[in-house]
């Protein structure tokens, strides 16, 4: 990845946020499980990550949703999208 694309990533995340980009970028994958009473989000790797830093960072395009049950509930893998990586570094 090149010192411009590390630097916007930090410049648009907060730290819990880039902490979850830079695990999928590197091979993780962020989960979600939807109940009736809770929603969770983890990474591959083990670690819980926040609702509102999860939903951040899927909100970016280059994390995408890989799998949903329902059309009416975020995915349940999320994943780095390889394809968009190159594009922005090419910019």
């Amino acid at each position: 990845m090149t010192d411009r694309v590390n630097y916007l990533l930090r410049r648009a995340y907060s730290p819990a946020q880039l902490r979850v980009v830079i695990a999928l970028q590197n091979g993780q994958v962020l989960h979600h499980e939807c109940s009736s009473t809770r929603s969770r989000w983890w990474l591959s790797g083990g670690s819980q990550v926040d609702g509102r830093t999860a939903r951040v960072v899927t909100a970016d395009p280059v994390i995408v949703g890989v799998d949903a049950l329902f059309t009416d509930v975020p995915a349940q893998t999320w994943r780095w999208h390889e394809t968009s990586t190159q594009t922005q570094t090419q910019e």
